[in-house]
């Protein structure tokens, strides 16, 4: 009885064991998702902020509309504060 009572508890330790490793597979295929999301979150946030950069740039090195120029420094805040609050920040703590 104790040998039978013991390979039970052998085969409940496996069963285990192969739900552990499940629930741990499919946590790590959700971390490889997120981070190519943050990745191409990234991308884009990086590529709006540069492109509003050149944009102001392009601006003031002539004679632009004040109002064009309002708004993109406006975007440009923006996106500067999305970054380093959603983004960068983001990163630091959980990467």
């Amino acid at each position: 009885m104790s040998s039978n009572n013991s390979e039970i508890n052998s085969q409940e330790y496996v069963d285990l064991c192969n739900q552990l490793k499940e629930l741990n597979d499919k946590r790590e295929k959700e971390v490889i998702e997120i981070k190519q999301q943050l990745l191409e979150f990234k991308k884009f946030a990086i590529t709006c902020y540069g492109l509003i950069r050149i944009i102001t740039v392009l601006i003031e090195e002539s004679i632009g509309d004040l109002q064009i120029n309002s708004i993109c420094d406006a975007f440009r805040s923006f996106c500067s504060q999305f970054i380093d609050e959603n983004i960068l920040s983001f990163t630091d703590n959980h990467y």
